[in-house]
């Protein structure tokens, strides 16, 4: 791969052969740092390939990163970049498996510039056909942010699993109980059902705070690392309010 910011100098020679014609492209560049003259060449079968070539080296030049890659490559380059901003403690480990499990599986072979909203499509549509509706819903997840990263490389011009992520319907429907292990399988019918929940929780555990902590859970949608980093103090009964400032993971405090 060429240096970041170098400038290129390309040529492209047709030569006949007894295996018909073949396309010689060529690109140059002088080392910015030993100021030596490299360069890298390969053969295509076609004008229009030798061309497509160029045009990647010029804009690996341009980026730092080869839009003819494989996903999957790409992706191994980034590293964890793709999860900045996302919560370590909740979203992290579903969306790396949608990444490692579906993703990357599906369209990990294929160019990242060869990414498109009707492949991405047709790659959901096999996705909604063998998980439900969370499963699907965080695989989209996952590769929206991979795809974004792309957009900043400058490897894509928008992102096409934006669009996708709209959809109104997202993996199996629920109907006929297909996943009876689901979350929204289990969802509380009524406050009844959990106050009797909480009255067990704090029978079993022996103490009020069980209770307290199956109701904050129900109640605010909070993460249960927000919950046990609560304390006396962030709570104010007269108001009716929380104040989440912390969250407790395993044995340590991420604030």
């Amino acid at each position: 791969m060429p240096p970041l910011g170098v400038r290129l100098t390309v040529d492209v020679q047709v030569r006949e052969g007894v295996r018909g014609t073949k396309y010689y492209a060529r690109v140059r560049w002088t080392h910015p740092v030993t100021h030596h003259l490299e360069g890298v060449k390969r053969t295509h079968d076609s004008l229009e390939a030798a061309q497509a070539w160029v045009d990647r080296m010029e804009g690996a030049a341009r980026t730092g990163v080869d839009a003819g890659q494989p996903l999957a490559e790409y992706v191994a380059q980034l590293g964890d970049r793709w999860a900045r901003g996302i919560d370590p403690t909740s979203t992290f480990d579903p969306y790396s498996a949608g990444l490692r499990r579906r993703v990357l599986p599906t369209l990990g072979h294929l160019p990242v510039s060869l990414m498109t909203a009707g492949l991405i499509d047709r790659a959901i549509d096999q996705w909604e056909a063998a998980y439900g509706r969370s499963t699907v819903k965080n695989t989209i997840a996952v590769l929206v942010l991979v795809l974004d990263e792309a957009v900043r490389d400058g490897l894509l011009t928008r992102n096409p699993a934006k669009d996708r992520a709209r959809r109104r319907v997202v993996g199996r429907s629920a109907s006929g109980l297909t996943n009876p292990e689901s979350p929204r399988e289990l969802a509380l019918p009524d406050v009844e059902t959990l106050a009797r929940l909480a009255a067990g929780a704090v029978e079993r555990g022996g103490h009020q705070s069980w209770g307290d902590c199956v109701i904050i859970l129900a109640t605010t949608a909070l993460r249960i690392s927000e919950v046990a980093g609560l304390t006396v103090a962030d709570v104010d009964l007269g108001r009716g309010l929380l104040s989440v400032r912390r969250q407790r993971i395993q044995a340590g405090v991420a604030s």
